[in-house]
């Protein structure tokens, strides 16, 4: 009724090992991210 598998071999591997290049798109982000206050995280707006 039930196959034998083995519980690992569902798992995705995920390469973490990598390079952004310098001129990514994805730098342009982060900076923009890290250049906002964090008293625009912290403060609740009910407007």
């Amino acid at each position: 009724m039930y196959k034998d598998y083995n519980t690992g071999q569902t798992a995705l591997r995920l390469n973490l090992d990598f390079a952004i290049p310098s001129n990514h798109l994805a730098n342009a982000i982060s900076w923009f991210v890290d250049s906002v206050l964090e008293e625009y995280f912290q403060t609740e707006r009910l407007s």
